[in-house]
Order: C-alpha cells, then structure tokens, then sequence
C-alpha cells in the first residue's frame, strides 16, 4: 500500500491550511509532525488545553488523488472541529457551555453548506 509522494504530502498540507479556514479553525494551531503512519491514510491528534493539532499522513488503501486526500483532509480537521465538544462533554461541562460548542460546529457547517446554493 502506497504512501503519499513528497509532492502529495505539500498538496495534503495546502488543503489543511484552506480547510483550516473554512472550518473556522483558526483558533488552532495545525501542524505536521514528522514521520508516516502504517494504520491509517492520515490522523490527527489534539491537545485540547493548548488548542493544538498534529498530524501524519500513512499509508493508503485506496486511490490517492486530489479528491481523495481533500476528502481525507475534511475528515481530520472535523476530528478537530467536533474536539472541543466531546472534550466538554467528557468534562461534563455545563449545557449552555456544550450547546454553545455544538452551535460553533453547525454554523460553521451551515454556512459550509449553503454557500454554493
């Protein structure tokens, strides 16, 4: 199974940084770290208290593309996206402070998918 090539890696990095925005992420910091993953085609880790993510790509199972690794890219950063919710509820945060965490999450996507209409 294929690893991304460097080129397909710097393609993977440009659309973390454009998802980054219109995921309305920019209260994160994004980073790769160094090194592949061997169980996964990409994955992400977050340190929720310093509003950090890492991540890697790895090892492809299936066509790497540009449509593949954008799809791939969306999938992380909403791993991000919904981290602060499931941190809080974990916490057992208080319900408006959980509501006010899911709300940041479906405006975002709201506006994500209503704007091409």
């Amino acid at each position: 199974m294929p690893q991304l090539t460097p080129e397909q890696d710097a393609e993977f990095d440009r659309y973390v940084q454009i998802w980054q925005v219109k995921l309305n992420l920019q209260d994160w910091r994004i980073e790769r770290v160094p090194g592949h993953r061997k169980d996964a085609m990409a994955r992400v880790v977050t340190d929720m208290p310093a509003r950090l993510a890492t991540y890697q790509t790895g090892t492809w199972s299936g066509p790497t593309t540009s449509a593949a690794i954008e799809a791939t890219v969306v999938h992380e950063l909403l791993h991000v996206s919904l981290r602060e919710l499931t941190y809080l509820t974990a916490a057992e945060a208080a319900p408006d402070i959980l509501e006010s965490a899911e709300h940041r999450v479906i405006n975002t996507l709201e506006k994500l998918l209503t704007r091409s209409r």
